[in-house]
């Protein structure tokens, strides 16, 4: 059972949450509660959690916007994920649906419960696209699907899917 964690994963760990703290007043905050590791052959599902900081819109369109992110997901294999990257919306015309988008960057930690992974994967990359709908002006509901994956963008080692209902809200 190894819990230690990497000087690298540390690293990314102290950024994003410089980047969080430093966004307190950030444009929105997401929370997410799913599961993980549902299409793992080696693994059982775990239960996972979400927690992001959006910026203000960098690119901001009638439907489409594009932001900063930090992002944090864990899951109850204590396997924990924080990264930085790129968060977008588009909100279908006349409608309170939407798309999102996401890409990050960022260290993973592997928890003591889950099946071994190569060293190399304490850097990923971590992918989510979803579907929801806009509850008012500054909150949304979604139902997302985020993908782990390494430097050689395979599908495996880690390979690690979740599907997340989140909750959104700009302030």
């Amino acid at each position: 059972m190894n819990t230690a964690y990497t000087p690298r994963f540390l690293a990314w760990l102290i950024i994003t949450f410089f980047l969080v703290f430093r966004s307190a007043s950030a444009a929105e905050w997401v929370v997410g509660f799913g599961a993980d590791d549902l299409f793992d052959s080696d693994g059982d599902p775990a239960v996972a959690g979400l927690v992001e900081v959006h910026t203000n819109p960098f690119l901001d369109r009638p439907r489409f916007n594009l932001t900063g992110m930090a992002t944090l997901l864990v899951d109850s294999e204590r396997d924990v994920f924080a990264g930085v990257g790129v968060h977008s919306v588009w909100s279908f015309p006349n409608s309170r649906f939407f798309l999102e988008g996401s890409f990050a960057a960022g260290g993973f930690n592997q928890g003591g419960d889950s099946p071994p992974r190569k060293e190399t994967d304490s850097f990923l990359y971590r992918t989510s696209i979803g579907f929801g709908r806009h509850l008012s002006e500054i909150s949304r509901l979604s139902l997302t699907l985020d993908h782990l994956f390494n430097n050689d963008f395979k599908n495996y080692e880690p390979g690690s899917e979740s599907i997340l209902l989140r909750y959104s809200r700009g302030f």
